[in-house]
């Protein structure tokens, strides 16, 4: 919520830190410093959580008091709001990978688990193993690491990095609920009414393509409509590496 990034306003004026690791459940905040705050919060956790979502690895970003992509939130609570197939719900419906047309599953066993953290004035950096979040034999490794550079305008990037035994297919997304342009094959700028963001991708070992498409979920509490910009390989691939980088652009 872009109120976990801004400045308290108290009797007398204090400012949240620069981070907060929440390590007895696997979450980060990292704050931008810039004049137009750039800044992620992301989580491990696990599938088991009260009023769960299969969402290890997810984030949120947010430039100044706008959410720009991420996290797109609950659906409302009514009939079929905790359906397993409610794709909001579902890690289709979350910036994580989704590997050889494979879901999160389910679970307190299926979690996220924060391996390093790597915190400064300058940079914050956090890499997450989310392999066990899905049930892949062949999967052996699933890496997250998010790195928020905070010179500049602010450098926000998201690298997922897999190793398999056989070839499998790979993909990710960025889910947004502004308004979007897909200006090529690896860039796309996501737009909100005062601001701009620029999500550059790049693959390696591995080709890819984007495919946008509306969330089939109605009544999202935090809005709507919702969009998934998915990035999947063009072909299965033993392994690779993902990465988006976002940058302000205005």
């Amino acid at each position: 919520y872009p109120e976990m990034f801004q400045v308290v306003e108290k009797s007398k004026s204090s400012e949240l830190p620069d981070h907060t690791y929440f390590n007895d459940f696997g979450m980060v905040i990292s704050r931008g410093k810039q004049e137009i705050p750039f800044s992620i919060a992301l989580k491990a956790g696990h599938n088991a959580e009260n009023h769960n979502h299969s969402d290890v690895g997810t984030y949120s970003l947010v430039l100044n008091d706008e959410i720009i992509a991420g996290d797109i939130g609950a659906p409302s609570y009514r009939a079929g709001s905790f359906s397993p197939d409610n794709k909001a719900r579902s890690s289709w419906g979350h910036p994580v990978p989704k590997v050889n047309n494979t879901l999160q599953s389910n679970g307190i066993e299926f979690k996220g688990i924060i391996t390093e953290t790597d915190f400064s004035d300058q940079i914050d950096k956090v890499v997450m193993d989310i392999l066990p979040a899905y049930e892949l034999p062949m999967l052996k490794t699933l890496e997250r690491t998010v790195t928020n550079n905070k010179s500049g305008k602010g450098t926000i990037i998201i690298e997922d990095h897999f190793v398999a035994t056989e070839p499998v297919s790979f993909g990710s997304a960025i889910m947004t609920l502004n308004e979007y342009e897909i200006v090529d094959g690896k860039t796309v700028i996501l737009k909100t009414a005062n601001q701009q963001v620029k999500a550059e991708i790049k693959g390696k070992g591995f080709e890819f393509h984007i495919k946008d498409e509306k969330v089939p979920v109605e009544h999202l509490r935090e809005g709507g409509p919702a969009y998934k910009i998915g990035i999947e390989f063009t072909e299965p691939s033993v392994k690779g590496i993902l990465t988006i980088k976002f940058t302000p652009i205005s």
